[in-house]
């Protein structure tokens, strides 16, 4: 016998049902498991009234957008063309997470802001398309409030000014994360420019730097975070006029040297990272090792303060010098004796399995001497050496 009763129950179980479901396939770098998890919820809102009502939320949470027509499909339901009668739910402000990092051409100047004019009002993590950024884009985004998370990498062209830029994030409170786009000159700005959001602590910076700028650049006041990526002239003197500017030298904490930046260390090596008087967290090519983390410490220097340092694929393409890994055991008695965790791309441990041991086993003899409190405060899931994903070989 058919029935057409729809299954009935309590909404708080409906609730941790949908939790379960979302969190379940929350982690997935290659966002098969988001797209599935999308199929789930469409499903799950197809049920009842009922189930529409708590899944909806989740269904437009973070929209997966990259196959296919679904980005046709999700504009024209958040922002109906002109005569389309509009739904009784608000289903723009439901999207948190608008990843267009995928479209390439589905996409232009004008569709993007009318886009984000309708999620503005819940959306916390923006990441802009290839191309689809312009003058318009930054209004609406200006717009976004709440907004934490801002990726511009992939924005193409240098149709945006820096000074405009600056003075759109500058009316979102909430940002914590600016990366910026690759081919953005930056340069000097003025009051009119307005000030960084008070919460920003990590931004992403590439393309062509002047050392004259950089070396007295207003960063925002929090930072913390620096990411330099797909930079076009980070040589020696460049890296040193950022790092030596006033405001990092006291307050950054992590830094971040991409494999993908140009002409790194073509002259000389460098003593820049023992004046970052509070750097704890390092990420860069193994063989940068020999430019930056100079063993013995230079005269009049103190150690280098880094807990975590993560050395991914080397950025040079000839061989590493045969004393490298004892070069590295050596560092670990001398600049490096504050480490307490070392990251090694999976490509490059061929290059420390002679001395692996007795790396590991030093570095866990600077954990045990460390206080209780220090190891709280910085909550480092891994001590001792351990095996990090190798960076993309860049084409």
């Amino acid at each position: 016998m058919q029935t057409t009763q729809s299954p009935h129950l309590p909404s708080e179980i409906l609730i941790i049902i949908a939790d379960m479901l979302w969190h379940d396939q929350m982690y997935d770098p290659e966002g098969m498991r988001l797209v599935d998890r999308q199929k789930c919820f469409h499903s799950f809102c197809l049920v009842s009234r009922q189930w529409y009502s708590v899944g909806i939320s989740y269904l437009y949470d973070f929209p997966q957008l990259w196959q296919g027509n679904k980005f046709v499909q999700f504009t024209n339901t958040v922002s109906p063309p002109l005569g389309v009668k509009k739904g009784k739910v608000d289903l723009g402000s439901l999207v948190k997470v608008l990843n267009l990092g995928s479209l390439v051409h589905q996409s232009s100047n004008s569709q993007t802001s009318r886009l984000l004019s309708r999620v503005k009002k819940g959306l916390i993590i923006f990441v802009a398309p290839q191309t689809g950024i312009g003058v318009n884009s930054l209004a609406s985004i200006s717009k976004c409030r709440n907004l934490m998370h801002l990726d511009l990498r992939l924005a193409r062209g240098g149709v945006i000014e820096f000074s405009r830029l600056k003075k759109t994030v500058s009316n979102l409170p909430e940002l914590r994360t600016l990366q910026l786009p690759s081919s953005m000159e930056i340069t000097r700005t003025d009051s009119s420019a307005g000030d960084w959001p008070p919460k920003l602590y990590s931004m992403t910076v590439g393309g062509y730097l002047d050392s004259e700028v950089m070396s007295t650049f207003n960063w925002p006041p929090n930072i913390r975070r620096l990411e330099l990526k797909r930079c076009k002239n980070l040589d020696t003197p460049i890296l040193e006029s950022i790092l030596c500017n006033e405001q990092l030298l006291e307050k950054l904490e992590t830094l971040y040297l991409s494999r993908e930046n140009a002409n790194m260390f073509s002259e000389l090596e460098s003593t820049v990272l023992y004046v970052l008087r509070n750097l704890t967290y390092l990420r860069m090519p193994l063989d940068f090792m020999e430019y930056l983390c100079i063993v013995p410490v230079p005269d009049g220097m103190q150690p280098l303060p880094l807990r975590i340092l993560e050395l991914t694929r080397p950025y040079f393409d000839n061989e590493l010098a045969v004393e490298f890994s004892d070069e590295l055991e050596k560092a670990m008695y001398e600049n490096l004796c504050n480490l307490w965790a070392l990251g090694i791309g999976e490509s490059s441990l061929q290059y420390i399995q002679d001395v692996y041991q007795k790396i590991d086993d030093e570095i866990w003899k600077h954990v045990e001497t460390s206080s209780d409190d220090e190891l709280d405060k910085l909550a480092i899931e891994d001590l001792g050496i351990y095996t990090i994903d190798d960076d993309p070989i860049v084409l």
